[in-house]
C-alpha cells in the first residue's frame, strides 16, 4: 500500500519524479533492513543496531541514517504550506479564564488547580504542554460561555482528563476540532448520565467525532463489545441532540431504532449458528415505539 500511495502522489502531481522514486527505493530499503533485523531471533522488533552486524553492514546503517534526514527534510517541505502558527497559552491566561467564571467554591478551586498542575505525557514536553493548555483554554472558555452549571462542568472535565491519562494524541484531536471541545464543555455542564459515559469510555471519542461506526465481525467477543460500543454512542448522540433540541418524540424514536437494530444483530447472528429462523414479538414500551435510556426490553421468542 505504501508503493501505491507514493505512486498516486506522485500521479497527482504532488511528488516530483524525483522525489517519488526516492521515496519508493527507501521504503523498499527500509523493508529490507527491518527484516534484517527479524531474522536472527525470528520475532519482530524495530531496534535498530548500533554497530554493524553479520546481516546489516556499516554501509546499511550510514544510508539508513542519510535517507531519514531526507525523509524528513521532505515532509517537513510537504507540510510547511500547510503549517499553522502555533499559539502559545500562557498559565495567566489559563488564570484569568478561570477566575472569571466567578466558581468560588473550595471544591471548584481544588478541581481548577488539579487541572492546571496536570502535564501531557509526552517526550516533546514544551509542544505538547501547550497543546494541553491550548485545550484547556478553550475548554474554558466554552464552560463560561455556554455551561449550564460550571461547578459540574469542571468536576466532569477535570475526570475526563484523568482517564486519558494526559495523552497528547487526545489534546491534539481536541485542537483540531473546536467543535467537539464546544461539545463535550456543553455535555460535561449538564449531564451527569452522558459525562459518565465519556469518562468511563473515552476511546469513543473518534467515533463521537465522525458520527459513524463500524461493527466487529471478527469473532463473538468483538462482535459483543462492539455492540455495546454502538448501543453507548446511540444513546450520547440521541441524548445530546434531545438537550440541544428537546424533541421528546424524536428521543424515543432514536432510542428505538437503535434498540432495534442491535436486536436485529443479535438475532442474525443466532440464526447463522443454530442454522434456523428465529423471531420475536416486541411488547411494553418497545412495541410502542416509545423506548427511553435504560429501558427493559420486554419480548417473547417466536419458533
Amino acid at each position: 500500500f505504501t508503493s501505491e500511495a507514493i505512486e498516486n502522489l506522485h500521479q497527482a502531481q504532488i511528488l516530483n519524479d524525483k522525489d517519488a522514486r526516492f521515496l519508493s527505493e527507501t521504503y523498499w530499503f527500509y523493508r529490507t533492513v527491518e527484516n534484517r533485523i527479524h531474522l536472527p531471533e525470528d520475532r519482530h522488533t524495530y531496534d535498530l543496531p548500533l554497530q554493524p552486524t553479520e546481516l546489516i553492514s556499516a554501509a546499511d546503517l550510514q544510508q539508513f541514517n542519510e535517507k531519514r534526514e531526507e525523509v524528513a527534510k521532505l515532509v517537513d517541505q510537504f507540510l510547511a504550506p500547510h503549517a499553522k502558527k502555533s499559539e502559545i497559552v500562557s498559565e495567566e491566561e489559563l488564570e484569568h479564564k478561570f477566575q472569571r467564571m466567578n466558581l468560588t467554591t473550595p471544591e471548584a478551586s481544588e478541581t481548577w488547580e488539579k487541572l492546571l498542575r496536570s502535564e501531557a505525557r509526552s517526550k516533546e514536553k514544551q509542544r505538547d504542554e501547550n497543546e494541553r493548555r491550548k485545550f484547556l483554554n478553550s475548554a474554558l472558555e466554552n464552560i463560561h460561555t455556554q455551561g449550564i452549571d460550571k461547578n459540574l462542568a469542571l468536576l466532569n472535565l477535570s475526570r475526563f482528563l484523568s482517564s486519558i491519562k494526559a495523552k497528547t494524541s487526545f489534546y491534539s484531536l481536541f485542537n483540531q476540532h473546536p467543535e467537539l471541545i464546544s461539545e463535550l464543555s456543553w455535555l460535561f455542564s449538564c449531564s451527569p448520565y452522558l459525562s459518565h459515559i465519556l469518562i468511563h469510555r473515552p476511546e469513543i471519542i473518534d467515533s463521537f467525532l465522525t458520527k459513524s461506526f463500524d461493527l466487529d465481525r471478527s469473532d463473538d467477543s468483538a462482535f459483543y463489545n462492539s455492540l455495546q460500543d454502538y448501543k453507548l454512542l446511540s444513546d450520547l448522540a440521541s441524548s445530546s441532540a434531545f438537550l440541544r433540541n428537546r424533541n421528546l418524540d424524536l428521543l424515543v424514536k432514536n432510542l428505538s431504532d437503535t434498540t432495534d437494530t442491535v436486536v436485529k444483530e443479535l438475532m442474525g447472528d443466532l440464526a447463522k449458528k443454530n442454522k434456523q429462523s428465529l423471531d420475536i414479538l416486541t411488547l411494553g414500551k418497545w412495541a410502542g415505539r416509545e423506548m427511553v435510556l435504560k429501558s427493559d426490553l420486554d419480548f417473547v421468542f417466536l419458533t
